[in-house]
């Protein structure tokens, strides 16, 4: 069955899982018509297949214009966006009749009380703006969200996960326990095969969230194949521990001091503790999506030779 989705608008097209969505998207069959709305001093490229119009968030109007006849929008945003910013696309999104929205979700399982009173602010957002949506839409423009925990790739290349590959130093946090974690292309090609569903997928994910991972390890285990794709061994490796529980907390204790980057060790250390990063509030959406297998070794190498 075909989507009903031909026509889709993506803000943050260029960013680093909105570009993945778009690939996955013109590597489809039948790849819908797409428009990247952007800042109007962007200097992003873009694919010669994308409708690209440029102008201001703040500007109603241009929304107006941009979103008109869009059967769906898919929001991509940096930690850095303004609060509100998804509220004004929201807003102009219903006013053009757009039906389906994928919000700024792609991270962890914004269900789980538990993650959002130990992340805080830097989640409890995206629940909110999934109640506007259910608010202000009232049925006629509905959710859909992504939830795939930290993008394994960006996450190993950018240290978070306690492997800085380039110095050979791992953090171990202990206790250990599996977690779920999705590649950014994993990721892009989830939000673009919901987006190519028919239409009875889309009503049954209606105003959910739908998860999708690569892989479901310990942080032991990446650290094992950053060793096996190197070349090297432990003892080549400069090794310290921490406890995850002290990791939360000395993350905690940053931003309370206004070092922002203090939520990174809370987010992360909530994703290695057991029963918050290790499970889902539902099934894998996988093979409903038709998402592929990946091998870590292979997504590893990846990182370590453009490192």
């Amino acid at each position: 069955m075909s989507s009903p989705i031909k026509n889709v608008a993506i803000v943050g097209a260029s960013g680093n899982i909105g570009s993945q969505i778009v690939k996955a998207l013109l590597a489809s069959s039948n790849p819908p018509t797409i428009t990247a709305i952007t800042r109007e001093d962007s200097d992003a490229k873009f694919d010669s297949r994308l409708k690209v119009v440029k102008g201001s968030q703040d500007d109603p109007s241009f929304l107006a214009s941009a979103l008109a006849k869009q059967d769906a929008l898919i929001i991509t945003l940096g930690l850095m966006a303004a609060p509100n910013t998804q509220h004004k696309l929201i807003d102009a999104a219903i006013a053009a009749g757009v039906k389906w929205v994928i919000p700024n979700e792609f991270g962890s399982d914004t269900n789980n009380a538990e993650i959002l009173s130990t992340v805080g602010p830097m989640l409890g957002h995206k629940k909110d703006v999934r109640e506007y949506i259910e608010s202000k839409g009232q049925g006629k423009l509905k959710w859909i969200g992504i939830v795939n925990n930290p993008w394994t790739d960006y996450s190993l290349n950018g240290g978070m996960f306690g492997i800085n590959i380039k110095d050979k130093t791992f953090t171990r946090v202990e206790p250990q326990a599996k977690f779920n974690t999705t590649s950014l292309a994993q990721a892009g090609r989830a939000a673009a095969a919901v987006v190519l569903a028919g239409e009875e997928v889309l009503k049954g994910y209606e105003n959910k969230l739908v998860f999708v991972n690569s892989f479901h390890v310990t942080q032991q285990e990446i650290f094992e194949s950053v060793l096996k794709v190197t070349g090297t061994k432990e003892e080549d490796w400069k090794v310290g521990s921490e406890n995850v529980d002290e990791k939360i907390q000395s993350g905690k204790d940053a931003v309370k001091a206004g070092n922002f980057m203090g939520a990174v060790s809370i987010l992360y250390g909530a994703t290695m503790k057991e029963g918050l990063g290790n499970g889902y509030g539902g099934e894998l959406a996988n093979e409903k999506l038709g998402l592929p297998k990946e091998e870590l070794d292979e997504l590893v190498k990846e990182v370590v030779n453009g490192s």
